[in-house]
C-alpha cells in the first residue's frame, strides 16, 4: 500500500514537472514569436470624442494603419505648443480624451492623440517593428506642423517606451513619461508579477527571450530633455526598476508621485506634468533666441 501510494506520487510530481515545463516553453515561444499579440490589445472604436478630428492616418502592412487625432478646443490663447500622446497597452483615447487633454488644451496645448493599428478604430493588427516606425513619422508629421521647438512627445506605461524611440528619432522640445519600464523586459516582469499564477514566469530571462530588449537608454539620445514620473505605489512599472544599468536617476530626471499606482499615477501627475512639457519648450525657444543672437 505505501509503495503503490509512493509511485503514484512520483508519478504526480512528473506529470506536475511535465505540466511546468511545457507552460514555461509555450511562454517563451510566445515572448519570442507573437510578443505584437501580447503587447497591442485588441479595443473597440471610441464611442464619442466630441470635437476631435482626425488629423491624419499613416499606412503600415496589411492594412494596418495608425489614426492621430487632433484635440483643440481652443479654449486657451495663445497656444504655446502641441502634445503627441502615446497611449499604454490598451489604448483608450476616450478616457484621454475626458480626463487629460482638457487640461493639457486649457494650457495652451493642442493634443495629437496616437491610436495604434487594432485600437481605438485603427485598422490592425499592430507589429512592433510597425508601430515604431509608423510612430517616428507621426512625430515628424506633427513637427511638421508645429515646430520641433514647440512639439513635446508624452507617453505611458507601454507608450513611453513607444514616446521614447520616436522622440529619439526626430528630437522635439522634450519628451514626458509616466509609469515607464527602463526596458522592455523589465516592463514584461512586471505584467507578469501582477498575477499570482504568472509569477513564476517573471524569472525567466526574458531579455535574452524577446528579438530585442528595447529600453529607454538605448532611446533617448543625451541631448534630450526629458521628464518622467512614477508612482511610489505602482507595483506595475515600480521606480525601484530604474537601475543605474537602466538609464536610472542620475541620467533621467525621474520625479516620484506620492502614492500613485499603475492606474492612477496619470490623474496625480498631470498638473505637474504641464508645467514640465510647458519648460521645454520655453527652453526650446530660449535656445533658439540665443542662438540667433549669436
Amino acid at each position: 500500500m505505501r509503495s503503490s501510494t509512493l509511485r503514484k506520487l512520483a508519478a504526480a510530481t512528473v506529470a506536475l514537472g511535465g505540466v511546468a515545463v511545457a507552460v514555461v516553453a509555450a511562454t517563451a515561444w510566445l515572448l519570442r514569436f507573437d510578443l505584437d499579440r501580447l503587447l497591442f490589445a485588441r479595443t473597440p472604436p471610441p464611442v464619442s470624442l466630441g470635437r476631435a478630428a482626425e488629423a491624419f492616418r499613416l499606412p503600415g502592412r496589411d492594412g494596418a494603419a495608425m489614426i492621430v487625432r487632433r484635440f483643440d478646443r481652443a479654449v486657451a490663447r495663445p497656444r504655446h505648443g502641441c502634445v503627441v500622446f502615446f497611449p499604454g497597452h490598451e489604448g483608450g483615447v476616450d478616457r484621454y480624451a475626458g480626463e487629460l487633454f482638457p487640461d493639457f488644451e486649457r494650457a495652451g496645448l493642442i493634443v495629437y492623440a496616437v491610436a495604434y493599428p487594432g485600437q481605438d478604430g485603427a485598422p490592425g493588427p499592430a507589429r512592433i517593428d510597425d508601430v515604431q516606425a509608423l510612430a517616428a513619422t507621426a512625430v515628424s508629421t506633427v513637427v511638421a506642423n508645429c515646430g520641433s521647438g514647440h512639439t513635446v512627445v508624452a507617453g505611458r506605461s507601454l507608450g513611453a517606451m513607444v514616446a521614447a524611440y520616436a522622440a529619439g528619432a526626430v528630437m522635439p522640445a522634450g519628451l514626458v513619461l509616466e509609469s515607464a519600464s527602463p526596458s522592455l523586459s523589465a516592463g514584461i516582469r512586471g505584467a507578469l508579477r501582477e498575477r499570482w499564477f504568472l509569477r513564476p514566469l517573471a524569472s525567466l530571462p526574458i531579455e535574452m527571450i524577446v528579438k530585442h530588449d528595447y529600453s529607454i537608454a538605448e532611446a533617448v539620445p543625451a541631448g534630450l530633455h526629458v521628464a518622467i514620473f512614477q508612482g511610489s505605489a505602482d507595483t506595475r512599472t515600480p521606480l525601484s526598476d530604474f537601475g543605474s544599468e537602466a538609464g536610472g536617476p542620475e541620467r533621467l530626471p525621474i520625479f516620484e508621485v506620492p502614492g500613485g499606482t499603475h492606474t492612477d499615477t496619470l490623474q496625480r501627475a498631470k498638473l505637474a506634468m504641464i508645467p514640465a512639457m510647458l519648460g521645454m519648450i520655453r527652453g526650446s525657444d530660449e535656445a533658439a533666441a540665443a542662438a540667433a543672437e549669436d
